[in-house]
Formats: structure tokens, C-alpha cells, sequence
């Protein structure tokens, strides 16, 4: 399965600098830090850090990709449901993107 993100401002030169996937009303269950926090795995697009076992590896969010997209595979029974994706930028009002 591939969910997308909307990480693009309208804003012109504005750029994203978290990223945090929900499913249901749950805490986040993937984050992409555009910052270098602590306790995050680095990749070469930015930080990553996930509920391994919610998706016990099967999960990896693509950057590069407009949108930028979240993709499980294998899908399984247990990740069917309700995901937000809420992008923080520089100076545009949060975003969010809801996919079933």
C-alpha cells in the first residue's frame, strides 16, 4: 500500500520539517524529522523513527516521491484503518493529509 503526504508548502521557499503519521486516534506511529533529533535513525532525505511493533519493519516512508508516500508492504489484516499524515513547515500553518 502507498499513502500519500502532501510535504509541499504553498508558500513559496517554505519546506516541511516534520512529518507525523496517525492511524486512528492513536499516538504517532511514524515520524520523519527534516531537523537531526535525537533517537531517530538517519536516512539519506531526513530522520526517520516508527512503532516497530505496530509494522514490525514492513514500513518506510519515500521523501523524494511528490507526494511523498508511506508504503507497507507486505499489507496485512491488522493495518487496514484510518491514517493522517500532519506536516509541520518552517512559517505555513500545519497540514494534514487523511487516507483510508
Amino acid at each position: 500500500a502507498e499513502l500519500p503526504c502532501h510535504l509541499h508548502s504553498p508558500k513559496y521557499q517554505d519546506r516541511a520539517i516534520l512529518a507525523l503519521w496517525y492511524k486512528g486516534d492513536r499516538k504517532p506511529v511514524y515520524s520523519y524529522d527534516a531537523r537531526k533529533p535525537d533517537n531517530y535513525s538517519f536516512s539519506s532525505d531526513g530522520y526517520h523513527k516508527y512503532n516497530q511493533e505496530l509494522f514490525n519493519g514492513t514500513v518506510k516512508f519515500v521523501t523524494t516521491r511528490s507526494p511523498a508516500i508511506l508504503i507497507l508492504e507486505p499489507v496485512r489484516s491488522q493495518d487496514a484503518g484510518v491514517y493522517t499524515c500532519r506536516v509541520d513547515f518552517q512559517t505555513s500553518p500545519t497540514a494534514n493529509t487523511v487516507v483510508n
